[in-house]
């Protein structure tokens, strides 16, 4: 199910329960959901819209837009809390395109309150 990005880094978007907006990054070993996989270009465009760098600063650029960002340390378990922001963005004041890739994986919890996460518990936003 999650073997086919295995050794590629990834990342991808989710949504809380509080409507707040988490980025990951696979790091090459992180578990990716399905439903996500196919959206490297679109993720590419809305790190754009929101100012993220894929370079060295990614982490504090993330929580600076309003993301929770996790990364995945290869071969070592479930994503990890590397940045929170001090003023989450919130999914419902995002424009049309970035919900449409954001929304892609909803987990249920509040990512502000948990520092770990394993996508294998998510549901899938239909």
């Amino acid at each position: 199910m999650y073997n086919e990005l295995w050794g590629q880094e990834f990342d991808w978007f989710a949504v809380d329960s509080a409507g707040h907006i988490g980025l990951f990054s696979s790091a090459g070993s992180g578990l990716v959901p399905e439903h996500v996989r196919g959206f490297g270009e679109p993720y590419e465009h809305v790190a754009t819209l929101l100012e993220i760098s894929r370079l060295e600063h990614t982490w504090q650029d993330a929580a600076r837009a309003g993301l929770h960002a996790y990364d995945c340390r290869v071969h070592r378990g479930p994503y990890r809390r590397v940045g929170r922001p001090e003023a989450p963005l919130r999914f419902e004041n995002l424009p049309e395109e970035i919900r449409a890739v954001v929304g892609l994986a909803r987990y249920c919890g509040i990512f502000g309150r948990i520092i770990r996460y394993n996508p294998a518990d998510w549901a899938a936003a239909h």
